[in-house]
């Protein structure tokens, strides 16, 4: 039997949760921390803005990786603007990785820049070069156009309920791994809008914006009328089904850096149970417009998630009696 599937984690700042102390609790399901870096956008914006939070970081990730977590950097921004292919950014990349490998061990990095992968392939080749979820990568034909560039790859979210389809994207020699909580849309043609927005965050002046943009999902499930679709909608995997896609994946990432049940995620994905709104495991989170009770989910659910099933409409009928 294969060994079971573990965790890689998102780093959070302690402002909620010490994670130091919730993977010393899970350290069993948990194989690997990802970070993003001081003043280097990611696919959260630019995530470590102070130096006072990035001195935090570093100390926390030596303590990680004193207990033998593996530490992956998020390169996953998708844009870097006038220096996405210049020489300062390779000049930033040749200093900052080097440090990183040399004080922290680190193991690999996620991008969605081939930019960043070449540069990381040439120069740090013991690095594991990771594609981003955020490539939308959906087949092998997509996967062995840049498979020179990267050593493993995310699925995209719109393939997660269906193991069967992740696992024909396997290609000889390379891993494969999937984000299992995303609150991202399925197939979202926004995606790519709002990835940009996101990267160059730090420059837009918010105070001058004419739209509040935080998502067409927000959109969609901020009206009422919407919410019944939230479940064709996702793209998330319980905790319950993780084990699924044992032998399938290489590894689960699991979305944690802002969501602020930090804990309680960890603990559901090592647990592989949790009892509770299951939007409130995701990154976006919209437990706060959608109760959906996840204990509420019957065994096979993924194999009949289709309007008009029997499985679809208990827990349509749930969503709709807990929304009112």
């Amino acid at each position: 039997m294969a060994d079971a599937l573990k965790l890689s984690v998102g780093y959070q700042l302690p402002e909620r949760y010490s994670i130091v102390e919730v993977i010393e609790t899970y350290r069993d399901a948990v194989d690997e921390v990802y970070f993003p870096w001081f003043g280097i956008p990611d696919g959260r914006g630019v995530s470590i803005r102070y130096e006072a939070d990035q001195y935090l970081m570093e100390k926390e990730l030596l303590q990680l990786r004193n207990m033998g977590i593996k530490l992956h950097l998020l390169l996953n921004a998708n844009c870097y603007g006038k220096d996405a292919l210049s020489q300062k950014f390779a000049e930033t990349l040749e200093s900052m990785l080097g440090f990183l490998t040399e004080k922290f061990h680190l193991t690999g990095i996620t991008t969605t820049s081939l930019f960043v992968a070449r540069f990381c392939k040439k120069n740090f080749p013991a690095l594991e070069v990771r594609a981003s979820v955020n490539m939308n990568i959906t087949s092998k034909q997509a996967m062995e156009y840049v498979a020179d560039f990267f050593d493993g790859f995310y699925a995209g979210r719109s393939l997660n309920r269906d193991p069967e389809a992740v696992a024909s994207l396997r290609i000889p020699g390379k891993k494969l791994y999937l984000l299992a909580n995303s609150g991202c849309l399925s197939n979202c043609p926004a995606h790519t809008f709002h990835d940009n927005l996101v990267a160059h965050e730090s420059e837009i002046d918010h105070d001058k914006s004419c739209w509040n943009f935080q998502g067409i999902c927000w959109e969609r499930y901020s009206k009422k009328a919407n919410q019944e679709f939230i479940l064709a909608d996702s793209t998330w995997i319980r905790p319950e089904e993780i084990d699924l896609y044992t032998g399938v994946v290489d590894g689960i990432k699991v979305a944690s850096r802002t969501n602020p049940h930090f804990g309680t995620i960890i603990k559901a994905y090592a647990e592989r149970s949790f009892s509770g709104n299951m939007l409130s495991l995701c990154e976006p989170d919209f437990s706060k417009l959608i109760f959906l009770e996840n204990k509420a989910f019957p065994a096979g659910w993924m194999k009949h998630l289709h309007p008009g099933t029997p499985e679809y409409q208990h827990i349509l009928d749930r969503v709709k009696n807990e929304n009112k």
